[in-house]
């Protein structure tokens, strides 16, 4: 038997003590985020979870193979012990597994193990709420932090604070990269054929919209690990990341008023022609009447 420490981040946009709690007890949900195929079957049974919260704070995770949670999986259930938690989201747990590891937790040659991203997505739901994108949209691209070493999450730059940043700066990434692939296409679209789409009611701009929204909603997330203060990390690599992370949400405040302005102006225009070719029309009529 293995004992790991794992941090989970509850995303939070105030410092708090989360004395609060959203949610305790969950819906019988599918595992399929993140996870081989042959990890979230067993025998021809998908594979199921079910997961509660206890008074004192721990995390159990029951596995099943049936929708109604009543068949477990002895062996491949896990409790999270929780040990504490900081004013930023983290919070920390112990979590003892077999060394061969389980069906949703593989451990690698060297010992190390990956905590299942679509339990943690859902986990999250304890103390956070997903008011930017839907359950499954977006969360499972951070992984949890998950180690043989024990973490001080109180420490100024603790390795479970360093991870999470380090996450949010990929996930960025990934989002401006998707943003401005949508962005050049309706910049660059022919003028007619935007009209048209617009007319027609199906432009890309409302994507690109969705998008947005949710990069600058999870910079307001992301902003109680910056502000924390336990992250004063003045290396490099730490200054790049931040760089990163807040220039491209100031540059997609750029994208967004350039979108609107282009967007703003096209439908002045098809509003202009409507009106003109309403006048026309109205001159048409009353031409024909006076015959």
């Amino acid at each position: 038997m293995a004992r790991y420490c794992v941090v989970l981040w509850m995303p939070t946009v105030v410092h708090s003590d989360f004395d609060f709690i959203y949610k305790s007890d969950f819906e019988v949900f599918e595992i399929s985020d993140g996870l081989e195929e042959s990890q979230i079957t067993q025998g021809d049974s998908r594979l199921y979870a079910h997961i509660a919260l206890t008074p004192e704070r721990n995390i159990r995770v029951d596995v099943t193979t049936d929708a109604e949670g009543k068949n477990l999986v002895l062996g491949e259930g896990f409790l999270l012990q929780y040990q504490m938690h900081s004013h930023n989201g983290l919070f920390k747990y112990l979590l003892d597994i077999p060394d061969q590891g389980t069906s949703l937790i593989t451990v690698k040659a060297d010992g190390s193990a990956e905590f299942p991203c679509d339990i943690y997505n859902r986990i999250k739901e304890i103390y956070h709420r997903h008011n930017y994108h839907n359950v499954n949209d977006g969360d499972s691209v951070i992984k949890p932090y998950m180690s043989l070493m024990d973490v001080d999450i109180q420490s100024e730059n603790n390795a479970a604070l360093t991870h999470y940043l380090d996450q949010y700066e990929r996930k960025f990434k990934s989002s401006f990269l998707f943003l401005s692939d949508i962005y050049d296409r309706l910049i660059l679209m022919k003028r007619l054929s935007l009209y048209w789409k617009l007319m027609i009611g199906k432009g890309k701009h409302g994507v690109f919209y969705q998008m947005a929204t949710r990069i600058k909603g999870d910079k307001t997330y992301c902003n109680t690990l910056f502000q924390s203060v336990y992250n004063s990390d003045a290396s490099k690599e730490a200054r790049r990341r931040t760089f990163n992370i807040n220039n491209i949400n100031e540059s997609v405040s750029v994208m967004v008023e350039r979108i609107n302005n282009r967007f703003s102006l096209s439908m002045s225009v098809i509003s202009f022609w409507l009106a003109f070719f309403a006048i026309i029309l109205s001159i048409v009529f009353f031409a024909l009447s006076l015959k």
